[in-house]
């Protein structure tokens, strides 16, 4: 008797344990939903609307404390009404990672909300290299974003140019694509540890050559120095440690390195200068431009302020 009082005493137990679990996750999928919908329409019971959500996901989470989704939708809730560092404790309770907040604000609306989300990431993993590269693009356009842009500069040992040794291929460099030239972040030659910047001019199709590049911001009247680690292979052309900007709607290009001509194996260059007024106060910076047929690589780009 008292065996068969225990075995439905367990069974109850367990169909109580199963109905709590799924009334939670049917509480919080619903929540989620609504939460969805009223990201994407705010209305003017926006307020009103987070708070009963905010009780729908507790409750959800009473019922069922290992409730992912709650305790996601628990962290929007508090986010969205502005409580950053509350959003963050229910969302580290669910182990996310810096990665997830970068994501989230490589998807935001607009530059403060990504700042938001990369100020959590910053908590979770101050030296998270993604969160820097995604940073340091946003501090590249407007660097009076805020502080974050001198934590970037720390982190990138004052370097202006993001991901200088190409840890995230081609995120934060660009080239001007040309007819006939080949592309790509490889092995540097002779250097099998270190990364490259590597281009290749099979056939000349413009006088204007080719090359990867960053554009930024630049202070008009300020000191720069800019440098990099050139190796190039070439009967022709080519420039080293070049930037170009606009002058009332025209190109200007600065040629610090003069204009070279024929093979050179791995050279360190740098030159510094006084940054002139740009269109936008942007330019773009070419560590190397090669303009006749030929290959060329370079590492190590740096675009500092000099004291």
């Amino acid at each position: 008797m008292l065996r068969r009082l225990l075995f439905t005493a367990t069974v109850l137990l367990c169909l109580l344990f199963f109905i709590r679990t799924v009334d939670s996750y049917v509480r919080s999928n619903f929540g989620l939903l609504r939460l969805l919908n009223l990201a994407q329409k705010p209305n003017a019971s926006y307020t009103h609307s987070l708070d009963r959500l905010k009780t729908l996901f507790e409750k959800a989470i009473t019922l069922y404390p290992n409730n992912r989704g709650a305790r996601h939708g628990l962290g929007f809730v508090r986010w969205y009404a502005g409580s950053d560092a509350q959003a963050l404790d229910e969302w580290q309770q669910i182990d996310l990672e810096a990665h997830d907040y970068v994501l989230f604000g490589q998807y935001a609306d607009n530059v403060s909300e990504s700042l938001r989300w990369y100020s959590l990431a910053e908590r979770v993993d101050p030296a998270n290299s993604e969160l820097w590269l995604h940073v340091g693009q946003i501090c590249q356009r407007d660097p009076s974003v805020g502080n974050v842009c001198e934590r970037f500069l720390t982190h990138n040992d004052y370097n202006w140019l993001v991901d200088p040794e190409f840890d995230f291929d081609r995120a934060a460099w660009h080239f001007n694509r040309l007819e006939g030239a080949m592309y790509a972040i490889e092995s540097c030659p002779g250097i099998t540890s270190r990364k490259c910047a590597f281009v290749e001019i099979n056939e000349i199709t413009s006088t204007h050559g080719t090359g990867w590049q960053q554009c930024l911001a630049l202070e008009p009247g300020l000191r720069y120095s800019f440098s990099a680690w050139i190796m190039v292979e070439t009967a022709g052309q080519w420039i080293p440690i070049y930037y170009q900007g606009s002058v009332d709607g025209k190109p200007d290009g600065h040629r610090l390195g003069g204009m070279q001509i024929g093979t050179q194996d791995w050279t360190y260059w740098e030159q510094t200068f006084t940054a002139p007024v740009f269109d936008e106060d942007r330019a773009c910076f070419h560590p190397a431009r090669l303009l006749d047929v030929g290959q060329l690589w370079f590492h190590s780009a740096a675009l500092r302020v000099v004291e």
